[in-house]
């Protein structure tokens, strides 16, 4: 008589089960895109041969040639042949099993072993159980990765074993209980470091937010003070990321350098949600920190990194802060070619606040600046409206830099006089926020350290263009010189190559508009 494991896991089932088994079989969930017409009779011979009422006859019935027989036909018996069926058989059934247990319909590579525990003991086959306990034990010590989706696994696994085990234990102890409650409380922590991510990641895109971050931030490491979570790997790099989001300048740029250690040595064990919630932090960071040439480097290594992963994907959707910073610092390295093809690719793949077509105008616009191609820039710019405020800032600075080009007298002063007027208006609700004015504190308004970018910028293309209208060149090279020792003291000022660049055309003594 055949003694396997799938013989074991069929007598454990109810009438029930096997009706609904039956129904299984023929099903589209059954095949799951394969030729299974084996394995389906395989299954169905052995739930009539089960069901035989002579033992006698189960026995004969059962006998692995005569299951060969009637499965195979006149072919010549061969072992191998009927295991691997059987191994087959198997996997679809514990794919049914699975989605008794859990209602999700599971692929036979993908089976839940904690919901096919839990299957047999709510049948009371605890035996049948015990050698999914022991298989669920071995995978245990083979999940290394670092994020929400395994520990999540961990804590299902744990609260299935503590269930076996005192089942199966007449004095009710169990020493997976203590464990299944440490990875809930790392599960619940992560979590509620992962929200305070957001938040912080959010204030420092889009300027103070109605509710502050920071005293959920301190409230966080005061409650979970001495909590081991902090020592696995998932904890170090939660809890060095919120440092790098919320301390100091000093604790933050150490944190950087952290995170980035622990990124790389983990690198090979990160689950893909926290890879990419991990690599957008440390990105959007380098792009807030542009103008340290440390930043700089490291923003370039993510910058190859996303273009080669945009070029091996290219049906990929893309969050509009990335499309944008990557087109940006394509822009910035000169890199036109990768420019167009991410254009290209994300045309209609752009996802944020705007519809796609407006992230594509935006970015033609600057690659239209880039190419020298200035009237074309403006005409795109002027059928582009983003919600983002920072994008809106960034729209105006290139409207400027292509009036000037252009040496447009009367329209570089409309965009200089312009921005001053949104700078202001920023400044006021700014204040407003800090007075807690009901009606502003809804309007966004820029974080102070962008709005202090786009202040020095309008302040010193305005200077640059007072210079340019000079009529002496000796004026225009001794105004320049000026110029350009202040901005060499700026600690980061936004569009620093193109402001160099047209100072050092004016040094050079060229007059820039006739």
């Amino acid at each position: 008589m055949l003694q396997s494991d799938l013989v074991e896991d069929l007598l454990a089932f109810t009438e029930e089960d096997k009706a609904r088994l039956m129904l299984f079989l023929d099903s589209p969930y059954f095949q799951d895109g394969e030729n299974c017409n084996r394995e389906r009779q395989f299954l169905l011979y052995l739930l009539t041969s089960l069901a035989h009422p002579k033992e006698e006859e189960r026995v004969l019935l059962l006998e692995r040639k005569q299951i060969f027989k009637a499965i195979f036909g006149l072919k010549d018996f061969n072992e191998g042949q009927l295991n691997r069926l059987q191994y087959a058989a198997a996997a679809r059934l514990r794919a049914f099993i699975q989605m008794e247990a859990t209602g999700r319909v599971a692929r036979k590579e993908e089976v839940d072993l904690a919901g096919v525990i839990d299957f047999f003991l709510d049948r009371g086959a605890t035996e049948v159980a015990a050698r999914y306990v022991r298989q669920l034990k071995r995978h245990m010590q083979q999940w290394g990765s670092i994020g929400h989706e395994t520990e999540q696994k961990i804590l299902t696994a744990h609260r299935t074993l503590s269930r076996f085990h005192i089942t199966v234990s007449n004095q009710g102890k169990d020493s997976h209980l203590p464990e299944a409650l440490e990875v809930l409380e790392h599960l619940y922590l992560m979590q509620r470091a992962d929200l305070l991510l957001t938040l912080l990641n959010l204030e420092a895109q889009r300027g103070p937010l109605e509710v502050s971050s920071a005293p959920y931030v301190a409230a966080f490491f005061r409650d979970s003070q001495g909590a081991r979570w902090f020592e696995t790997e998932t904890g170090r790099l939660y809890a060095t990321a919120l440092r790098m989001m919320a301390g100091t300048p000093e604790e933050s740029q150490a944190a950087f350098d952290e995170l980035m250690r622990l990124f790389i040595e983990y690198q090979e064990k990160i689950e893909d949600y926290e890879r990419e919630r991990l690599e957008a932090l440390l990105f959007n960071f380098c792009v807030r920190h542009f103008g340290q040439q440390k930043y700089r480097e490291h923003l370039l290594q993510f910058y190859l990194h996303q273009a080669n992963k945009l070029t091996r994907s290219p049906q990929g959707f893309i969050r509009s802060d990335v499309f944008i910073s990557l087109m940006r610092m394509g822009l910035y390295v000169k890199d036109l070619n990768f420019v167009r093809k991410l254009i290209e690719q994300c045309q209609n793949k752009v996802y944020g606040p705007d519809a796609p077509a407006m992230y594509h105008k935006f970015a033609l616009a600057h690659l239209a600046f880039e190419e020298g191609n200035y009237l074309e820039s403006l005409a795109l710019l002027r059928t582009t409206r983003l919600e983002d405020l920072t994008f809106q800032y960034i729209l105006r600075v290139l409207e400027i830099k292509n009036a000037y080009e252009l040496g447009d007298h009367t329209m570089i002063e409309s965009r200089l006089h312009a921005m001053r007027i949104a700078l202001e208006r920023d400044r006021q609700r700014r204040k407003s926020v800090a007075s807690q004015d009901s009606i502003e504190r809804k309007r966004p308004c820029l974080p102070p350290r962008r709005y202090e970018d786009f202040k020095n910028f309008h302040q010193i293309v305005q200077r640059l263009w007072r210079i340019a209208t000079l009529p002496s060149k000796a004026g225009r090279q001794k105004k320049a010189r000026r110029l350009q020792e202040y901005l060499q003291n700026l600690p980061s000022p936004i569009e620093a190559h193109w402001l160099r660049s047209k100072l050092g055309q004016l040094q050079e003594g060229a007059l820039t508009v006739g």
